[in-house]
This record gives C-alpha cells, structure tokens and sequence, in this order.
C-alpha cells in the first residue's frame, strides 16, 4: 500500500469525486411552526451529504438553521401558526448559503446584549444570535431585522478528482 493510499485511508476527512457534483444545488421550504424543522434540517444536511460536506459543517449548518428558525417563529410571529418562516438554501462544493425570513417587524441585531458577559449570563436573550454568528463564517441582517443571510465556506477537506 503506498503512503497516499494509506493515509487517504486513514485520514478522517471525507472525499469528493467533483466531477460527479454538479453545483449549486438550491432549495426552499416555509415552517409554519418547530413541527416543521426536523424535515428543513432532513432536506438541507441531505444535500450537504451528498456533496461530501463533515460532521463539523453539517452540526453548524444545523445549529445556525435551528436558531434562527427558532428565532423567527417566536420573536418575529409569536408563535402565530398563519405565518410562515420562508428558508431558501443553496449548496455548493466550497459554501452553503442559508436565507432565513419572517413575516414579523424585525429587530436591531446590533441592541442584543452580547451573552457571553458577565451581567447576561442569566438574561434569556440572545444566545441564538450568538451561536450563528459563532457557526457561520458570514451572517448578515436586511435592514428591517426580519431577514438573515448565513454562509459556511466548507472546512478544509481532500477534494478528489476523479
């Protein structure tokens, strides 16, 4: 067995045959509540997997998507079921983009007070945003608060041409 072999084989990174990937692959789906998310998470981390995206990207991915649908459907509807939380996402072999967006007034993501101190520890508001902003690579607010748009370039990983 030769070195590369051997270490492709014991390397815990994933290949990609890139020529079998054809990119982007989009889709769209509305929550109406948290009922819906396992199957948005299903179709999203699906996809992921196909193109050969790790544990560590899909868990982010993840993550960030529960959050901010979390986020939409109770701060921005109030857990009103006759609204919907719109989520396009895009998949390619080097990023997914995630569009999250609510129905509700939106917010000033820049007043939410950071919890990592020591005087929010125990307030109950704004872990969510924390996490997103920690598990993507990029997260960007429209300017009424009620969208975001989330990207996370994919780890370093072996690429294989076939």
């Amino acid at each position: 067995m030769s070195t590369s072999t051997r270490n492709a084989n014991t390397d815990n990174s994933r290949e990609i045959c890139l020529s079998t990937w054809s990119e982007p692959r989009n889709g769209r789906l509305s929550l109406f509540s948290l009922h819906d998310l396992p199957n948005l998470l299903a179709r999203i981390l699906d996809v992921m997997d196909q193109a050969g995206y790790g544990a560590a990207d899909s868990f982010a991915v993840r993550l960030a998507v529960e959050e901010a649908a979390a986020n939409a459907v109770k701060h921005g509807h109030g857990h009103d079921p006759r609204k919907q939380v719109r989520i396009w996402w895009t998949v390619t072999s080097a990023w997914v983009r995630l569009v999250v967006e609510d129905e509700g007034r939106g917010f000033d993501p820049a007043i939410i007070p950071d919890p990592r101190l020591g005087e929010n520890r125990e307030r109950p508001c704004g872990r969510g945003l924390f996490l997103m902003f920690t598990c993507m690579n990029r997260v960007r607010f429209n300017c009424t608060g009620n969208c975001v748009v989330m990207y996370r370039h994919r780890r370093q990983e072996v690429l294989a041409q076939c």
